[in-house]
């Protein structure tokens, strides 16, 4: 964080943020069906990966014109990606190890996203106590893309008939991009010394792609 004040009428404030977070699991399993009539064992391994990091920046700028007028300004900006990935493979047998079937899967996604945020606000105030205008403009974007695969290959086994295989490809990517514009007016006045009526007016526009 920074914090600091520029020829008394301008107030800087600005701060960093950064994170990182990975978890990773790692999973063995082995089971043993007992059964009169069909006993058979089972195993399956599984290790997951799991990553979030991100960035963001804030930034404010307070500036007074005047004992009138002032002026604020904060952008934003904030960077985030996130990974994901997985890897299990399983089999199993019968008691005199023949096997029933066995297979993989693997899949993976990332997402990247960055967004981006501003406001400028403008304030005024008039003679007459109570009376002021203010004024603010807003703006933001963001863009997101992601991605993902799965692969797995499956395959059943039989003593009678010829072995099945099921296999799964599988890849998948979108990107979105979003922004959009805002303008806001507030205007207020005095009626008497406690009662104070408010005008405000908007407009905003989004757009998404």
């Amino acid at each position: 964080n920074c914090n600091d004040t520029w020829k008394k009428k301008t107030d800087f404030n600005g701060s960093y943020v950064y994170n990182n977070i990975e978890v990773a699991t790692d999973q063995h399993l082995n089971r043993e069906f007992i059964s009169p009539l069909n006993p058979y064992n089972y195993s399956q391994n599984s290790i997951n990966n799991r990553s979030t990091e991100s960035s963001r920046f804030n930034i404010s700028l307070d500036h007074k014109i005047d004992s009138f007028n002032s002026i604020k300004f904060t952008p934003s900006y904030t960077h985030q990606k996130n990974h994901y990935a997985s890897s299990n493979d399983y089999f199993s047998n019968l008691a005199d190890n023949t096997k029933l079937n066995e297979g993989f899967s693997n899949t993976s996604s990332e997402a990247i996203g960055d967004d981006l945020k501003n406001e400028l606000l403008f304030k005024h105030r008039f003679a007459k106590k109570g009376r002021t205008i203010s004024a603010v403009i807003s703006f933001n974007y963001n863009d997101t893309y992601c991605s993902g695969s799965q692969h797995s290959i499956n395959n059943f086994f039989s003593r009678w008939t010829s072995n099945n295989i099921d296999t799964i490809n599988q890849i998948n990517s979108l990107q979105s991009i979003t922004q959009g514009y805002g303008a806001n007016v507030i205007y207020t006045e005095p009626l008497s010394k406690k009662t104070l009526i408010e005008l405000n007016g908007s407009y905003s526009f989004n757009k998404g792609a």
